[in-house]
């Protein structure tokens, strides 16, 4: 039964809501954990780094663990648990796991709840796409709705300007909060019963010169909402903080993971931030990041590191972002009259291209216009019959270099 837990800790912080990148970038193939002695892992086979508690596992990398070392995998397609033998070498695949070297058995069963779980396992693609809108002055927006509790009562929003101080009302209540030259600005709450509106207001010189406005959806015009979690759901909070603390020292992205599934969305926040300052070159986890950016809506914060973000995968992998390359389809399969297959080639893959040009669904440097994203958005683009066997991978692969559908 503990055993259960700890795996449904694991589960918890990879079952979030929404879509990380396309191509090479993924979401984790499984969770190595429950390492003991030398394990190692590598992303390309050359160079190897020490697993010192658990590690997040992604398409590619590999697995190696010393001649008294062992460890568990846990994947992500159904949940099942593996245990890795001593002096084994496992190779993580696109959906499963491989070995190359020494055994891996099944584990104890992880249970219904962690499979029905698993299925949920989903993606952060459509947060590594920038959408650049026109900056408005004193554009000031903030969270929808924010879950609190006495463990964490702390608000935030993004600060238009160090020059600027501000009055934060909840209810009834308003909190002064000071000027800042931190791009976010902070607030503690004080525990209150329930659901209470929140209205945030600019201040220059003691006199109040903006404020947050209600936000439209569905028509309808909605007031931001703070939430104070109950005794109940906060004690069950608790124990699952405790479990992984106990457990899993350090690990940042899960505390972030379950912090982010309550709508936690500050708590979350900070601990992504640890996460990722203490595993520089883990930017595969970077876009969990950015979607709680884009929930607290720091634009500014989320635009800049995200630009950086791309640049590195750009380095990494040689894609371009929000653009389609005359090769790009090139490595999809045709299936000959032998039945045998072979890759489509770069000279098919360019007449893709320049029909994607005339219809003007990409311009002249191969740029994604807005009329291709609504045409895959309403699933409306029709390819050349040729194509007919490749038009769901050539569809998939437009969507991931597209963005962000809307």
């Amino acid at each position: 039964m503990k055993k259960r837990l700890f795996v449904f800790i694991l589960i918890i912080t990879l079952c979030l809501p929404e879509g990380l990148l396309a191509a090479k970038i993924k979401d984790p193939v499984g969770v190595l954990f429950n390492v003991q002695g030398l394990v190692e892992y590598s992303k390309d086979g050359t160079k190897w780094k020490k697993v010192r508690r658990n590690k997040f596992l992604f398409s590619g990398y590999q697995i190696k663990t010393g001649s008294d070392a062992s460890g568990n995998l846990l994947t992500q397609k159904n949940g099942e648990n593996f245990k890795i033998s001593p002096g084994a070498l496992v190779k993580i695949t696109n959906t499963d796991f491989e070995t190359i070297q020494g055994t891996m058995e099944p584990d104890a069963a992880t249970g219904t709840l962690t499979k029905a779980l698993m299925k949920k396992f989903s993606k952060a693609q459509s947060y590594t796409t920038v959408r650049r809108a026109p900056k408005k002055e004193l554009d000031l927006q903030a969270a929808r709705e924010i879950v609190l509790c006495d463990a964490y009562p702390i608000i935030a929003w993004p600060n238009q300007g160090d020059n600027f101080s501000y009055r934060l009302d909840v209810g009834e209540v308003q909190y002064d909060v000071p000027a800042t030259g931190d791009p976010i600005v902070r607030a503690q709450v004080k525990p209150f019963s329930g659901e209470q509106a929140y209205v945030i207001h600019i201040l220059e010189n003691g006199e109040i010169i903006n404020s947050l406005k209600p936000y439209r959806k569905r028509g309808k015009e909605n007031k931001h909402q703070l939430i104070w979690m109950d005794e109940a759901r906060s004690k069950t909070l608790l124990t699952t903080i405790n479990e992984i603390e106990s457990n899993f020292p350090d690990n940042y992205f899960m505390l972030g993971g379950v912090f982010e599934k309550e709508k936690m969305w500050v708590a979350a926040l900070d601990q992504y931030q640890k996460y990722l300052a203490e595993n520089p070159d883990e930017i595969e986890m970077k876009p969990y990041l950015f979607r709680v950016y884009k929930k607290l809506m720091l634009k500014d914060i989320y635009s800049r590191e995200l630009e950086a973000f791309q640049k590195e995968i750009e380095a990494d992998t040689g894609i371009r972002f929000g653009i389609v390359e005359k090769h790009q389809f090139a490595n999809l399969s045709v299936t000959g009259d032998d039945g045998s297959t072979q890759p489509l080639g770069v000279e098919k893959s360019t007449e893709i291209w320049d029909f994607l040009k005339e219809k003007d669904f990409v311009d002249s440097r191969g740029k994604v216009q807005d009329s291709l994203r609504t045409a895959l958005k309403e699933n409306t683009l029709e390819l050349p019959e040729e194509f007919s066997e490749q038009e769901a991978g050539i569809k998939e692969i437009l969507r991931k270099l597209a963005g962000k559908l809307d």
